[in-house]
């Protein structure tokens, strides 16, 4: 995609003619460097990314967590690239976090991380593995 200034109105960037903004009618001010002259691929990877909402993990009195799974995926051969399980607690302070709730949340995290330790690649993110796409082989096949 190339940024021009067919893009910009006085100075400003319509983030809505980006696919996958359209109709958002965001507009940022400065957002990308007039000099900037295009937008590709990297590595020659065009990435599809799937989230599935897996549900609710519960910790007791009320301190719940959103689990997903997102898989990226190399959009022209559906292959698997990365995958990466996520969910985030919610609380208005650590102080009303109640110890059996902290520990077994603290518990949960470590433990996913022990059993899937042969799945995990640390210190990365999936923007990461994109830049050195094709500089390693997968550790596991789907």
């Amino acid at each position: 995609m190339t940024c021009s200034t067919q893009l910009r109105t006085n100075g400003w960037l319509r983030l809505d003619h980006f696919l996958g903004l359209s109709g958002s009618g965001l507009i940022v001010y400065g957002a990308l460097p007039a000099s900037l002259s295009a937008l590709g691929v990297v590595n020659g990877v065009s990435i599809q990314e799937y989230q599935v909402d897996l549900g609710m993990l519960e910790f007791g009195h009320k301190l719940e967590a959103k689990a997903t799974l997102a898989m990226w995926r190399v959009r022209t051969t559906n292959a698997p690239i990365v995958a990466e399980f996520g969910y985030q607690l919610k609380f208005d302070s650590l102080e009303s976090v109640r110890r059996k709730q902290r520990e077994l949340s603290e518990f949960f995290y470590t433990e996913v991380q022990s059993r899937a330790s042969d799945w995990l690649q640390r210190g990365t993110t999936k923007t990461a593995l994109i830049y050195g796409f094709g500089n390693t082989n997968p550790k596991h096949q789907e």
